[in-house]
């Protein structure tokens, strides 16, 4: 989205400056710190990125992974220091159950938000739920990203008013187990190697770890 960009000013205090991290998808950085970036009163060479503080979307509660029992079992094999990461690292049509529900005052008090899943339909079904009942918060709770493709999908998700995103699966291990079906699973954010129980840690596992840090409770995500 367009925005009005604000005069420019010249920073010195490295409190006041600018912190960025990146992640690549070879792994090379993994939510690395770069150098602060400094306010600058001249053009920049690169892509600008204009903030509208004017246009704000829905306060965020958070990013996270479910914790269903295929990861447990997976989790449960690896070492306390992996387990904890002690260790130092370099729009469907399924809208009427909650039409349904929300129509009724006396069924709406006891709703504290509805569920998206991503397996049917596009992000803008959250926007027209969001257009009939805009004070009812929305959360993503159901289907991972991966790559850098599918943190444009998750930016999409959030552009549509979810508050809140959790990944599903977090970890099975590098033979796409435990899984009882029906359907074969796809690599996790987290693969455990069966044989010695050691974790790798893949490039959307730091993916999220983008989000995370922009994107925690309370915060509003504003218009760029």
């Amino acid at each position: 989205m367009a925005s009005r960009r604000a005069p420019a000013h010249t920073l010195t205090d490295e409190a006041e400056s600018a912190r960025a991290w990146v992640s690549t998808e070879d792994l090379r950085f993994r939510l690395t710190e770069l150098p602060r970036l400094q306010w600058q009163t001249t053009p920049s060479p690169g892509a600008v990125v204009d903030v509208n503080g004017a246009e704000t979307f829905q306060v965020m509660l958070g990013f996270g992974s479910s914790l269903e029992p295929a990861t447990c079992w997976n989790l449960w094999r690896m070492t306390k220091a992996d387990r904890y990461n002690s260790r130092p690292r370099p729009g469907d049509a399924g809208l009427s159950h909650p039409r349904t529900v929300l129509s009724d005052p006396g069924a709406a008090a006891f709703v504290a938000g509805v569920a998206f899943h991503g397996y049917v339909g596009q992000p803008s079904g959250m926007d027209e739920f969001r257009r009939e009942f805009p004070s009812v918060p929305l959360h993503f709770t159901e289907g991972s990203v991966f790559g850098l493709k599918g943190g444009i999908e998750l930016i999409e998700r959030l552009r549509n008013h979810a508050s809140s995103y959790n990944a599903w699966v977090t970890v099975l291990d590098d033979r796409g187990k435990p899984n009882n079906g029906p359907f074969e699973a796809s690599r996790t954010i987290i693969t455990v190697n069966p044989e010695t129980f050691r974790p790798a840690l893949h490039f959307d596992y730091y993916l999220y770890g983008h989000f995370m840090r922009a994107g925690g409770p309370s915060l509003t995500p504003a218009s760029v």
